[in-house]
């Protein structure tokens, strides 16, 4: 008489350690559990996946801008997001392709054909336009506007443009940069074409030929505003096939994951739940890197339960699931008796990927200045459309972007324009400046800290609140109990975080198949990044530097995360390193220059220069009105709210 989800309850249960047990039976056991279990874990026909149910929600917030600018800009403009799984990372596609190409019969082979049919088959998946017209609603009461998308806007994603993205899944040999000497995966199938080896037809025909050094690349094209949205997909479709792959390693099936992912969350969980001595919230960033949307559900479920100071999700996927189960209602508000009253918000506001493909919308505004003002360019359309002031400054490093802030106000009519359009906000002023503005707890948004160091980031850059005054800042940086500790001891006011929440429970050790692996260092490091930005014919490098782990000092060489077009990167092109040395270039603060900024001494960032390469920048040889004249004339250029941004959430 026992029905399979409580078979799997009890195997799971099982394999959890006895301190945990308990809670986690318990909560498995539960009538929202079950059917998850039910419908994402044990059935064999998973529900269909929506384009947009793997993306974090600050894609939503940013689908209006996205659809403005793109409408502007027209078809002279195309956007390519790349995927990189990092040398860092325990398994790589790589082996995955040399394991399944040398026995077509074992475990890896199903793994990569499953990843080839995910990827393929992303631009299949269903906008559902109507899930990004609802959205608004569930957004928690501080976020309500970050999702502002007008009729316009939504007709853009209408008829599944994302049908007419190009998608491209190749193997580089090594070193090579000329893309028609690549293989070609021609599909699912694992058909293969390689110009000059017309008698190769198969993927693993090609990766024998190939041999080692070769690179799986995956290149998605499009319109902004369409391509964006293949993003975490593609992230989530290859987490899931390395999850896989990882488990192998381990001898674990896939009841062992969940039991190690929920004891992990627990532990967790006791900890946030033992410690609430001050306010500290918690917001679920969650989705891209889970190997399993069957934990992604019961991960939300259970942190929106127990979390003290839960401020809700950023995963899509979930909101339309408990929505479409009846569990929450359209404000979020939790209905299920299970949720205990909790509401499952969905939180987020923007992303580096505004501020990258700015690098290439508005270059010249960063020739001129030898600072990131594109990026201060892409946060002033953000905040004009959706009224959130929330900054995400590490880029080109946090210092350089506070550098501009502290020396610059807001564009002329600016602040009139902004304050007309969001009245529901505390208004702006036309003195001072944007930093000063920002600072003040009722008009600044959230301030993300998400690189370098997280002591240097509220002390030095971004003071955190004190005594009334401060900025808002969020720790998005979080692997360990000790960094939940210091983040609420320095001031922070809450975190994101996904993976420090059982996504992954993998551990060290030593594989169980050590032709595969030399050693489980449990590193999952993926990433889909814009890569390039086609502007009016010509092609554009972005890049994200982000911030340097010592304060005071600055990238004198390229880090290791470097992440470029691998139609350059590695290839021994000259135009790699000129990429990087534009990009340091912009995140220096030399501290030096007739106009320097004498309030921003704190920001200095040149200490592990020579002497002779710290040279002042354009900017800081500029009287105060002749720089603020510049970010007036650039913002006239590139300011593309100028429509209203009305519309649904408006």
């Amino acid at each position: 008489g026992c029905s399979m989800a409580d078979q799997w309850i009890q195997d799971v249960g099982a394999l959890v350690p006895d301190r945990s047990r308990s809670r986690v039976v318990g909560f498995l056991q539960q009538e929202t559990s079950k059917r998850i279990v039910e419908d994402w874990i044990l059935s064999d026909a998973k529900p269909p996946l929506k384009l947009m149910d793997m993306s974090d929600v600050y894609k939503l917030s940013m689908a209006g801008p996205f659809a403005r600018i793109q409408r502007q800009l027209g078809d002279s403009c195309e956007v390519v997001f790349t995927l990189e799984v990092r040398t860092s990372s325990e398994l790589s596609l790589e082996r995955v392709f040399e394991c399944a190409a040398a026995d077509p019969r074992s475990p890896w082979e199903r793994i990569r054909s499953r990843w080839l049919e995910d990827v393929f088959g992303l631009p299949t998946r269903d906008t559902a336009v109507d899930f990004l017209e609802e959205s608004p609603q569930g957004l928690s009461p501080a976020l309500k506007g970050v999702i502002r998308v007008s009729q316009e806007d939504t007709a853009a994603y209408a008829g599944n443009p994302q049908r007419q993205v190009q998608l491209g899944v190749f193997l580089k040999p090594p070193g090579e940069g000329d893309m028609s000497k690549w293989v070609t995966i021609t599909g699912p199938d694992g058909g293969a074409q390689w110009a000059g080896h017309e008698e190769i037809s198969t993927l693993d025909a090609a990766v024998q030929a190939l041999g080692a050094g070769f690179q799986v690349v995956v290149d998605v094209r499009g319109p902004w505003h369409v391509v964006t949205f293949f993003e975490t997909s593609l992230m989530q479709a290859t987490a899931e096939a390395l999850g896989q792959g990882m488990q192998f390693l381990r001898g674990w099936s896939d009841a062992q994951f969940y039991a190690e992912a929920l004891a992990m969350l627990d532990e967790r969980l006791l900890h946030l739940e033992e410690d609430q001595s001050k306010p500290f919230a918690t917001f679920l960033f969650s989705g891209r890197r889970s190997p399993h949307k069957g934990y992604l559900l019961l991960q939300n479920l259970w942190v929106a339960q127990r979390a003290p100071g839960y401020g809700g999700t950023s995963s899509c996927l979930t909101f339309r699931v408990l929505r479409e189960c009846g569990w929450i209602g359209p404000d979020a508000g939790g209905i299920h008796a299970d949720l205990k009253g909790k509401s499952v918000f969905l939180v987020g506001t923007h992303a580096h990927e505004g501020s990258m493909v700015f690098q290439a919308i508005a270059a010249d505004a960063d020739d001129e200045s030898e600072y990131p003002m594109s990026s201060l360019l892409w946060h002033l359309n953000y905040w004009l459309c959706t009224g959130n002031l929330a900054v995400l400054p590490d880029t080109m490093g946090s210092p350089a972007f506070a550098y501009l802030l502290l020396s610059l106000g807001f564009p002329a009519g600016y602040v009139a324009e902004f304050n007309a359009r969001h009245p529901e906000r505390a208004g702006l002023e036309e003195a001072g400046t944007i930093f000063d503005q920002l600072s003040k707890p009722a008009v600044g948004g959230l301030v993300r800290q998400d690189s370098g160091n997280v002591k240097a980031f509220i002390t030095q850059v971004f003071p955190g609140l004190q005594d009334g005054a401060g900025f808002k800042c969020l720790a998005s940086e979080i692997g360990s109990k000790a960094d939940v500790e210091e983040a609420k001891a320095l001031g922070y006011v809450g975190m994101g975080c996904g993976g420090y929440l059982g996504e992954k429970p993998w551990g060290t050790g030593t594989p169980k198949h050590a032709d595969v692996a030399e050693e489980l260092t449990g590193r999952v490091d993926l990433v889909a990044k814009v890569s390039c930005v086609v502007l009016r014919g010509t092609e554009r490098y972005p890049v994200k530097l982000g911030d340097y782990s010592v304060h005071g000092q600055w990238h004198s060489v390229k880090p290791g995360k470097f992440a470029l077009t691998p139609r350059l990167k590695g290839t021994g092109s000259p135009v790699e390193q000129e990429v990087f040395q534009r990009a340091q270039r912009q995140g220096e603060v030399p501290g030096v220059g007739e106009t320097f900024n004498p309030r921003a001494a704190h920001l200095v960032n040149v200490g592990n220069y020579t002497a002779d390469r710290v040279v002042a920048k354009k900017f800081d040889g500029l009287a105060q009105e002749q720089k603020q004249a510049m970010l007036d004339k650039y913002w006239s250029i590139y300011n593309f709210m100028k429509s209203s941004c009305g519309g649904v959430g408006w």
